[in-house]
């Protein structure tokens, strides 16, 4: 699906996930060096998660609590038009939080100790801008985004598999939006 990056996104309605989670998301950006979500549950203050692409050059942010709590420079998203993936997994418990990065199946780093929790409340969530869809919105092409409820480092190979989306409903994702040709979601339906 091809988003502006003016006010193009898809509202998913409410999906929270306040401990382990993971997602993963096919992105092809034709902006490099400005704040984008790529999905986001709640506002600009009152955030559950919000993975941003950009807020850096090239640099994947995890913002929690209105604050960013991990970055991960992915230097091999250096030119826009180039589909990549990303896959961002949450683990921990209150108080001691990690963020991992993987960018096309290789782990780009992570953060650890993190003691700042997720907000709790539930919130709107969207594709491609602030879950209220007020903002930082995704500017390029994004397919196959996935969140589970549990820690897919086993399966980031899997996810991957070697540089073409797959089918994921072997992994359980607990919502999977396709976007592509044949779009469809597996679990939820979104709404532009």
């Amino acid at each position: 699906f091809s988003f502006d990056g003016v006010d193009d996104y898809f509202d998913i309605g409410t999906i929270d996930n306040q401990s382990t989670l993971t997602i993963s998301a096919w992105m092809n950006s034709d902006d490099l060096t400005s704040t984008q979500c790529i999905i986001s549950d709640g506002t600009s203050t009152n955030v559950g998660y919000r993975l941003e692409f950009g807020r850096t050059n090239e640099t994947f942010s995890w913002v929690h609590v209105g604050s960013v709590v991990s970055t991960a420079t992915a230097s091999a998203i250096t030119t826009t038009g180039t589909w990549h993936n990303i896959i961002v997994i949450r683990t921990g418990s209150t108080g001691n939080w990690t963020i991992a990065y993987y960018v096309d199946g290789v782990a780009w780093g992570s953060t650890t100790g993190i003691t700042t929790d997720p907000d709790t409340t539930p919130d709107n969530t969207a594709l491609g801008s602030r879950g209220d869809g007020t903002g930082l919105y995704f500017n390029g092409k994004m397919s196959n985004v996935a969140m589970w409820n549990s820690d897919q480092t086993a399966n980031v190979s899997t996810i991957y598999n070697n540089g073409r989306p797959a089918d994921l409903t072997s992994l359980s994702p607990v919502a999977w939006w396709r976007m592509g040709e044949d779009a469809f979601a597996s679990i939820a339906s979104p709404t532009a």
